[in-house]
């Protein structure tokens, strides 16, 4: 790893907890009393499958397989994705979590967790096509089933990740959208953990 890229990163966890705080702020009932930290990443975790799609297509431009293990102190899953790109269409999906280019190697691994000491979610990453760590910060909605973030930009280049929400469908799928609209993940749960 990059010298400055380890710089970066140690300068993000340094400064996000008062990031996290400010970020919280408007949030009335802590999302632990909605309906529970521990439930929600326990309806994560398990092996998924998703699609990735970009804004006007119909079908695919990448596909791939995401590992989300929870940690023994339940507040965190581990992550770890394996895409396989889907040359439909042959675009390319700028400011994605998950993909900038296809065709590019997109493998990825990090964490999504909650920090009670601030009520907030965020996922901490890194993507192999990518230099920037992936640093995102957000809050759930009142009901509990949409965790909505922004990214963390002293970590990265403005415009490398996009404000996204993770909406949870239902116990076998869920879905990570770029709230602009630029793409939408669509996960499927691949059998049963």
């Amino acid at each position: 790893m990059k010298r400055s890229s380890v710089t970066s990163l140690l300068a993000a966890f340094l400064t996000l907890p008062s990031v996290l705080v400010s970020q919280t702020g408007t949030l009335k009932t802590p999302v632990t009393r909605i309906s529970g930290v521990e439930t929600v990443l326990i309806a994560l975790e398990g092996t998924w499958h998703f699609d990735l799609y970009s804004r006007g297509n119909t079908l695919p431009i990448a596909s791939g397989e995401r590992e989300m293990r929870l940690l023994s102190d339940s507040t965190k899953l581990a992550w770890t994705e394996t895409p396989v790109d889907r040359p439909h269409g042959g675009t390319s999906v700028p400011g994605s979590w998950t993909a900038t280019n296809v065709g590019q190697s997109h493998a990825g691994s990090g964490f999504l967790g909650y920090n009670g000491a601030t009520d907030a979610w965020y996922v901490l990453g890194t993507y192999a096509h990518e230099p920037n760590p992936l640093v995102l910060v957000g809050r759930a909605d009142r009901s509990g089933r949409i965790l909505m973030f922004a990214p963390l930009e002293i970590t990265s280049r403005p415009g490398t990740y996009v404000s996204s929400e993770l909406r949870l469908v239902d116990a076998e799928h869920f879905e990570w959208v770029a709230s602009d609209g630029r793409w939408r993940a669509v996960f499927t749960r691949v059998g049963h953990s």
